[in-house]
């Protein structure tokens, strides 16, 4: 299967291309494959035609997207419509990552993919319209939602925890969440 993967130079992006390395991947990260460059989507997607696209790219500065608010929603909303649009040119199905910060966290247990997002910061809002332009496009496709990820690329939660247990006193959970 021909799959067409952006973000590739981060946690996600490693992962899964090291995961679907038995398919034929394209992996691009954002120096190869500027998402927010339309015109390079498309030639792109255009050259590969990929079966699958998964879009694992995504300005993830959580704190700092406030103060970055163009690039942010360039990188997370843009971004995603334009892959979107590529993959329907050529009847591509596409695998759009997003994330929880859709939601206002204020719900007391767990999302479903029913309850309504009400993000609260620059990079919620900037997650969940790229959500929104990607499945109101008119290809096949397919949003994830996801907290924190973990694996052995990049900063996660479980190195997080791992690095605090073995330099400081007590852990404290609010230290890592927003209580």
């Amino acid at each position: 299967m021909r799959i067409l993967v952006t973000g590739a130079g981060g946690q996600l992006g490693c992962e899964l291309v090291a995961i679907l390395r038995e398919d034929d991947v394209h992996a691009f990260d954002h120096r190869t494959l500027d998402i927010t460059n339309e015109a390079a989507v498309v030639a792109t997607v255009r050259q590969i035609r990929p079966e699958w696209i998964i879009n694992a790219a995504a300005f993830n500065d959580v704190d700092g997207a406030e103060t970055a608010e163009p690039a942010a929603f360039m990188a997370n909303a843009q971004g995603p419509a334009n892959l979107a649009g590529a993959a329907a040119g050529i009847d591509a199905a596409l695998i759009h990552v997003s994330t929880d910060y859709v939601f206002d966290g204020r719900k007391g247990k767990p999302y479903t993919e029913d309850d309504r997002p009400n993000p609260i910061s620059v990079y919620g809002r900037s997650k969940y319209e790229g959500e929104r332009r990607v499945l109101e496009s008119k290809g096949r496709t397919c949003v994830l939602r996801t907290a924190w990820l973990y694996g052995k690329y990049g900063r996660n939660f479980v190195k997080a925890i791992r690095d605090a247990a073995s330099t400081g006193p007590a852990l404290r959970l609010e230290d890592f969440f927003m209580l």
